[in-house]
């Protein structure tokens, strides 16, 4: 059985041991010098809520990260052909000028790794854009100022949304880690319980039953 599913039954077991320890009278009565009255359900009863929110967020964490990931990978592809292009429309230009060539890092290879990526395609369009000689000569092949600052857009929306995701990862391992700490306090709980209740309800199978220790 996989994980998502031990954890949902266990949580599913959890609830209707509480539940009904509090709401069925005989069982009470029992289990209440044990230590199980109201007041100890209720705050368990608390606590297995916050873990059943924790998980609800995860998944919700899961699915943005999922989508956020996949415009992510779209940008990326998109950034560096239009940076690929760019780069060979450059060369091109400034093909007998070594100075310009430096400075554009047009000798660089263009890599897909999105940190590189990023960085030298940011590098190529702030230079060509902070240069209006620059500009001009490249306006001559059609690669305008307003074609390079929406390319440079492109480039920047891909950062940010990268960005996102680093800090959506950080959100998902955090909520992830608090579920399971608060989970494993649920847990130990609900196995203290399960002990007392065997022994306090010894002689009602029935009542055993119905919390689901039989």
């Amino acid at each position: 059985m996989e994980k998502s599913n031990l954890f949902t039954e266990k949580m599913h077991k959890i609830a209707k041991a509480i539940t009904i320890a509090k709401n069925d009278l005989e069982i009470k009565t029992i289990l209440t010098p044990f230590g199980y009255d109201d007041a100890e359900l209720d705050k368990t009863m608390d606590l297995y809520n916050v873990v059943h929110e924790h998980s609800s967020e995860k998944e919700l964490l899961k699915i943005s990260n999922k989508n956020l990931s996949s415009e992510v990978g779209e940008l990326r592809e998109k950034v560096h052909g239009l940076f690929k292009d760019g780069v060979g429309i450059a060369k091109v230009v400034f093909k007998n000028d070594i100075a310009v060539k430096s400075t554009l890092k047009l000798t660089d290879s263009i890599k897909r790794k999105t940190a590189v990526l990023i960085e030298s395609s940011k590098h190529f369009y702030l230079t060509l854009l902070s240069d209006d000689t620059l500009i001009e000569k490249m306006a001559n092949r059609s690669y305008t100022k307003s074609k390079l600052e929406s390319e440079l857009s492109v480039v920047k929306e891909f950062e940010k949304k990268n960005n996102e995701l680093g800090i959506d990862d950080v959100d998902s391992t955090s909520a992830t880690e608090k579920k399971h700490e608060q989970f494993e306090i649920l847990e130990d709980w609900y196995s203290d319980f399960k002990a007392v209740a065997k022994i306090a309800l010894k002689e009602h199978p029935k009542l055993l039953k119905k919390l689901g220790f039989d």
